[in-house]
């Protein structure tokens, strides 16, 4: 965090996802955002430019889980709830069980199954790091707070 506390460029947004990778995940994350700041990541997956642009090419949040699992994997709102349900807290055979469906629909909307099915190691392997975009957004405000008052209080 002390890399945080000597940006003076970062926005609110940029902390949030700073501060997700940091609590949520080892320290290579943290440190590939501030390098995707300079020059952005290319994803893996260049189709999913759209859903990680904001995040600098970095999976960040569990919205943006959902949203690939819809867009991509073809499943409703709640079946990809589900799935990041089950993702996060590390239930392989439920996850097991939902990938034939994830890559038959990527394979439908376009998709090689070669992609697909490497798209969805990508969203098991990482799910458990992920965090709410809204819960990110109240620790960070609530780190703020915490910080600016032992500034001001020195």
């Amino acid at each position: 965090m002390r890399a945080i506390t000597k940006a003076n460029d970062f926005t609110f947004k940029d902390l949030v996802i700073f501060y997700v990778l940091h609590v949520s995940s080892d320290e290579k994350f943290s440190m590939q955002l501030l390098r995707a700041r300079k020059s952005p990541v290319v994803p893996p997956f260049p189709f999913l430019d759209d859903i990680l642009h904001d995040t600098y090419g970095v999976l960040v949040f569990q919205e943006q889980l959902m949203e690939i699992a819809q867009r991509i994997g073809g499943f409703s709102p709640e079946e990809s709830n589900d799935l990041r349900r089950l993702m996060a807290k590390k239930h392989r055979d439920g996850v097991e069980e939902r990938r034939p469906a994830f890559v038959r629909h990527a394979i439908e909307n376009g998709y090689a199954e070669t992609q697909a099915n490497a798209l969805y190691d990508l969203l098991s392997n990482q799910a458990s790091n992920l965090c709410g975009r809204r819960n990110g957004e109240i620790y960070m405000a609530q780190w703020l707070k915490d910080e600016y008052e032992r500034l001001l209080q020195s």
